[in-house]
């Protein structure tokens, strides 16, 4: 056991490594020698070497940057004195200038910064005992991407690394960047960067003057003289600390030689992974990396725009393509023990929940966030939308930090109640009829499958993957265009991506009416991938006879119409809806006569429909989703994730289903026009509708 860390990795003395600031603080000046004797020299050297290369007492070790922070990185932060603390229930505090406290998570953050940069041994990975990540690349030249709870310093945390950079390496280019200027200055990371350089300027022996260039978003160290000729030159250090801005010019940081680039605020930056594919090749000389790129941010609130954060989640999962140092994720359950980038958890480095040794007391910290989450849900008039947007700001696992709010504002809470209901007692198993359509003397009629294995789960049990009709409600006879509709998400030709085999979905449902007990309900499903795709059309034709039903698809699967064609039923595929197309994609540059194209931002629009639809309330007084009768697509919804969605390493065969009967009910809003040319009002519906039953 060490004097500073205990055998359970404990920090017990941590104090020892802030003994410059606490002599600071006791005396105001760091050494009490006279400038320019020995003894001055001396210990200013030992104080850089320690920046450079860390510092170890007793077998524990923090890293340069780590030591700088603390002991000559003043930051604002609560008074000491009147802290709130795990021990008094005092919560009023005031911020004032200090120096840093030893916390646990900012020694791994250092830790993990090092190592991306400049490697390490499996050995020395072990000694230092990482409290979470623990980095799985340990050559070296990597960069870093950091996702992160709301609140754990890390702008001052950053601008101490790169005025580090500044004040130690001659000539280097150390850039902030950030898609808007307000977070660089005039209260962003270029103004905490600012505030260290005048602060070692003015306390320590490594002041450097800014001659030529010392502007708000521009500094340089530098200086006059005369040559022998009497020419004035520049001459000195030379290194430089920039701010810039990536807004409409992802080129911004191209050709610029960078020794360290920080991407400030990445949850709100939406062209990041073009500013950072433009930048990567300037930090590189043939295989050899030249400098590092940190990536850091928090995902944005439920309230800001879909574009902010998405670029930033593509980079914080794939790590590699970027070249990012590579973490096993150990918090999310779809992501467990993928590669994903460094996470900062809201348990870690929380105010009120660290003891006096800096170590994150992570359980109360959990209670601690549950109490707030669960006083938003109480009493906040935002609903879901509230509750995921504290979620994004106060992560405790990636998938949090990431929710797609805007896009897959789904009622997971009411969707889990639905999804036990229905299996619990098996349910599922008897709430619809399992059937075979057929066509008899011209009817369509059905038998009963007594064997059958229909597809109720996301991921199914068994091998055979054929599946069945289900029909949960008999369609309402003579039913007139309009009261069904189809969704089909159709297989592509080989629809299997990274392993993942999808099926054909397609669910039937009706709308609102004056015919029938309840509306705007699913009334039947056939998921299903028989080893013809023929034979799924030909059921699914039949469905859409049997309800008197259109088909909304996917037209990029052209088999869908050829098949229609060639049966001559080229009728019960629904058109085009153009007016829903209109309403998200201006000027769309792609029109066919059926179906529709799913771009990105209709998939956009269909996601907020989901949604929407979910949480309308029904005649019976019931919200939609409490009568979902497919649990497959209540375990869709609950685990829909937007970034396995787009790269395809999941399936969201049922959604796509559900979105597109929801663009042909979007549709009907917009004014379609059925049959004989001429809408019907409902009173004009149900005088037609008696007048047949009395005929």
């Amino acid at each position: 056991m060490s004097d500073i860390r205990n055998s359970d990795g404990w920090f017990i003395n941590s104090e020892v490594f802030r003994e410059e600031a606490k002599h600071f603080d006791k005396y105001g000046y760091y050494c009490p020698d006279p400038p320019g004797s020995l003894a001055y020299i001396d210990y200013w050297k030992e104080q850089r070497k320690r920046r450079i290369e860390g510092y170890s007492v007793g077998g524990v070790k923090i890293t340069g940057d780590h030591y700088d922070y603390l002991n000559f990185s003043q930051i604002k932060m609560q008074d000491k004195k009147n802290r709130a603390t795990i021990e008094s229930k005092n919560r009023s505090a005031t911020k004032k200038p200090f120096f840093p406290d030893f916390w646990d998570g900012d020694y791994d953050y250092f830790h993990n910064v090092d190592i991306a940069r400049y490697g390490c041994t499996p050995e020395y990975l072990k000694q230092i005992q990482l409290n979470s990540n623990v980095p799985t690349l340990l050559d070296g030249g990597y960069h870093i991407c950091v996702g992160k709870s709301r609140r754990k310093g890390f702008s001052y945390k950053n601008g101490a690394i790169v005025v580090n950079r500044y004040d130690l390496i001659p000539f280097s280019i150390n850039i902030i960047a950030a898609f808007d200027k307000k977070y660089l200055y005039p209260e962003g990371t270029m103004k905490m960067a600012n505030d260290y350089i005048n602060f070692k300027s003015k306390h320590t022996a490594w002041g450097k003057k800014r001659d030529y260039v010392d502007k708000i978003d521009h500094k340089k160290a530098s200086y006059k003289i005369t040559d022998s000729n009497g020419v004035e030159i520049e001459d000195g250090f030379q290194s430089v600390i920039m701010a810039l801005t990536c807004k409409d010019n992802p080129d911004a940081l191209r050709g610029k030689d960078g020794t360290l680039i920080l991407f400030e605020e990445a949850g709100k930056f939406p062209n990041l992974k073009d500013t950072v594919k433009a930048t990567l090749p300037t930090l590189s000389d043939g295989t050899s990396v030249t400098g590092q790129i940190l990536i850091f941010g928090t995902g944005s609130g439920a309230e800001d725009a879909e574009d902010d954060w998405e670029d930033f989640a593509e980079i914080f999962y794939n790590p590699v393509e970027y070249n990012m140092q590579v973490f096993e994720n150990k918090y999310d359950e779809d992501f467990f023990n993928e590669p994903c980038s460094f996470f900062f958890p809201d348990m870690m480095n929380q105010i009120g929940n660290i003891d006096k040794q800096g170590n994150s007391l992570k359980e109360a910290a959990v209670k601690y966030r549950k109490d707030a989450f669960d006083k938003i849900k109480t009493s906040s008039k935002k609903g879901l939308s509230a509750l995921n947007g504290f979620l994004q700001e106060y992560p405790n696992k990636p998938g949090e930090a990431f929710l797609v709010s805007n896009n897959n504002d789904f009622p997971t809470q009411l969707l889990k109640a639905r999804h036990s209901k229905l299996t619990t007692g098996g349910l599922h198993k008897t709430i619809g009829l399992n059937i075979e359509l057929y066509k008899e003397d011209g009817e369509i009629r059905y038998r009963i499958i007594n064997d059958a294995e229909p597809l109720l789960d996301w991921k199914p049990k068994f091998l055979d993957l054929s599946g069945n009709v289900i029909q949960y409600e008999p369609p309402i006879r003579d039913a007139k265009k309009g009261t069904y509709v189809i969704g089909l998400d159709p297989i592509r030709e080989t629809s299997k991506t990274k392993g993942i085999i999808s099926a054909n979905a397609a669910y039937v449902h009706k709308g609102d009416n004056n015919f029938s007990y309840m509306g705007n309900v699913i009334v039947a499903s056939y998921i299903g991938r028989p080893r013809s795709q023929d034979a799924y059309y030909q059921q699914l034709m039949l469905l859409a006879e049997y309800y008197n039903a259109d088909i909304m698809h996917e037209n990029e699967v052209i088999d869908v119409r050829n098949y229609f064609r060639r049966k001559k039923k080229l009728h019960l595929l629904a058109a085009e809806p153009k007016e829903v197309i209109n309403l998200h994609i201006e000027d769309s540059g792609v029109s066919r006569d059926y179906g529709i194209h799913m771009a990105e931002k209709i998939k956009i629009a269909g996601l907020k429909y989901i949604g929407e639809w979910l949480m309308e309330e029904m005649s019976n007084g019931t919200l939609v989703v409490e009568n979902i009768p497919c649990p497959g697509l209540c375990e869709e919804l609950i685990k829909y994730n937007r970034l396995k969605d787009k790269n395809g390493s999941a399936n969201y065969d049922r959604i796509m289903a559900l979105m597109l009967l929801l663009f042909q009910r979007q549709q009907d809003e917009e004014g379609t026009i059925y049959g004989d040319n001429t809408v019907k009002s409902k009173r004009d519906q149900l005088f037609e509708f008696l007048a047949n039953q009395y005929n």
